[in-house]
């Protein structure tokens, strides 16, 4: 391989940790910062397997029982490997971007939202200018960022959003990318590259499971012809390798330590402590809190949360790795739209093992330790929303802590809710399986 090309590789393989599902970070453990990098197929098969070892690790400092939360973190540690194997298919170049999306059953790190469709294009190089085009659908609320090396996990600061994107008549839209704008082209509908890799991560908020059809989105290379990618060799293996071998653990530990951390049953000030992750979902004027909690089977943990003017809002659960829970088949996360709103204005979420039927019940799903997280995106004028409340109480005084006129959600209710959410995400996870889908999500 000639040294120009080496060095592609090495970029390529490093902003491979930037996906559309999450990055990396810049710490590695010692046992990977002291791996001589040799060139060979070997030396990234074994620093992967390094990788795992050392993730291992940090799953059983956490997890010291073989129950869920140890069976989860393996699971977590092999769906790196799956989530990051772009890396090493044969046509991941910046002359020849692609386009990936989430949600599916694999695709799970750092809290990822329930509401959210995520999309990557990538691998990009600022040496390139690209066109991204499609059909701007009705989704909530569309987030496109560029995530770049230097900016570490989340981060970028080339970005627009749609309600700022200029839309044809048609629904058509289009994005170019790349050092310098055309004159020609809005400034909403430009992102800047800076860097030889970035990628694209696109955020589509669904609201309305049920009736959200979500933008269409591809993307081409304007300028140069298409280069014919060279094999896969050992060179690249080596590299991609040892890229994913600093991932796998590097990954884990930033979760634990986040939620060790966090408030106990409870949350933190939003944007306290989760400030990193606010300015790296975007910098859109988005606030973000989390906590954990741990719960009895005959304890609620109640989260009294003021509703605030805001453009989209969430809350879900995480496991102790920070993985979403079943949101597909449980009720483990509620939007602004699901959730009830009480009289006052606050919305009473109830943490619990079993379902005291009330609307907005989360199923902490065999979790009796876990993780929350909360969004709010484009609050009014730009203010941070009130810290929530929060009490533990008996599970069998639940009603005795909430409104009088809490509605009662009844097993045949909930059963149809549930039914609905299996759905709509199916639909999510198939686009072109749109039509049809019945049920009944709303409050």
């Amino acid at each position: 391989m000639k040294a120009p090309q080496v060095s592609r590789y090495l970029l390529l393989a490093l902003a491979a940790l930037l996906g559309a599902c999450g990055g990396g970070t810049d710490e590695a453990p010692e046992a990977l910062g002291k791996l001589d990098f040799r060139p060979s197929s070997a030396f990234g098969f074994d620093a992967v397997i390094t990788g795992l070892r050392l993730g291992k690790e940090v799953v059983d400092a956490r997890a010291p029982e073989d129950g869920v939360a140890r069976a989860e973190g393996y699971r977590y540690l092999l769906r790196q490997i799956e989530m990051n194997l772009a890396m090493m298919t044969g046509d991941h170049d910046p002359l020849h971007p692609s386009v990936t999306r989430c949600p599916s059953k694999n695709c799970k790190l750092g809290f990822d939202s329930p509401d959210y469709t995520y999309v990557g294009a990538n691998p990009l190089s600022a040496n390139y200018s690209y066109r991204l085009y499609g059909q701007r659908g009705n989704a909530q609320l569309i987030l496109f960022q560029v995530l770049e090396r230097s900016g570490g996990p989340f981060k970028g600061t080339s970005k627009t959003e749609s309600e700022s994107l200029v839309v044809a008549a048609d629904g058509s839209w289009e994005i170019y990318l790349g050092r310098d704008k055309p004159a020609q082209v809005p400034d909403a509908n430009f992102l800047r590259l800076s860097e030889d890799q970035a990628t694209l991560l696109v955020r589509i908020a669904h609201n309305d499971w049920l009736n959200t059809v979500e933008p269409s989105i591809n993307i081409e290379v304007v300028g140069p012809a298409r280069e014919a990618i060279e094999p896969f060799t050992p060179m690249r293996m080596a590299v991609a390798g040892f890229a994913l071998s600093k991932m796998i653990p590097n990954q884990l530990q930033r979760w634990v330590k986040r939620l060790q951390d966090a408030p106990l049953n409870g949350v933190d000030e939003p944007c306290g402590s989760w400030g990193a992750y606010c300015a790296g979902e975007g910098g859109f004027g988005n606030y973000a809190t989390g906590g954990r909690y741990q719960l009895a089977t005959d304890e609620a943990l109640i989260l009294e949360v003021p509703a605030v003017p805001v453009k989209f809002q969430n809350i879900q659960l995480g496991n102790i790795w920070a993985e979403s829970l079943d949101y597909a088949n449980r009720q483990t996360s509620l939007n602004g739209h699901q959730a009830h709103l009480d009289s006052d204005g606050v919305y009473r979420y109830v943490l619990a093992h079993s379902d005291p039927g009330v609307p907005n019940w989360l199923d902490i799903a065999h979790h009796p330790e876990g993780g929350i997280f909360m969004r709010w995106l484009f609050p009014q004028g730009d203010t941070a929303p009130p810290q929530p409340g929060s009490k533990v109480v008996p599970l069998s005084e639940l009603r005795d802590h909430l409104p009088a006129d809490t509605p009662v959600v009844s097993a045949v209710e909930r059963g149809e809710q549930l039914k609905a959410r299996a759905a709509a995400i199916n639909r999510r996870r198939n686009p072109a399986g749109y039509a049809g889908v019945q049920g009944a999500l709303e409050p």
